[in-house]
């Protein structure tokens, strides 16, 4: 097993400062190893088709939020309308006011 280490020294404005890393040939083989592990059950999950089944709880909580979602268009585009209808309302107001006839 053949052990690397690497120092950088560098000046931080008044400060020097080292960096010590270590490199380990076993490791960088091992953590190849685990890599290439992880890629084979992910084409393997992809190959028989494995999906996350949700659960009950979540299934209800996203109906929920998308039920949630629904309400909250409904009032925006109420809220919308109802604006809306205040500033015709004061519009046709002044106008009426500006033509009366004094």
């Amino acid at each position: 097993m053949i052990n690397r280490c690497k120092l950088t020294v560098f000046f931080d404005q008044q400060f020097y400062q080292g960096v010590f890393e270590r490199w380990s040939t076993a490791s960088a083989v091992a953590q190849q190893q685990l890599v290439r592990e992880y890629r084979r059950a992910a084409r393997q999950c992809r190959q028989h088709h494995v999906r996350f089944k949700p659960t009950r709880a979540m299934q209800m909580l996203k109906l929920e939020h998308q039920r949630n979602l629904v309400m909250k268009k409904r009032q925006q585009r109420r809220a919308r309308h109802d604006h809306a209808q205040l500033i015709r309302a004061k519009r046709l107001a002044k106008h009426r006011a500006q033509h009366r006839g004094h």
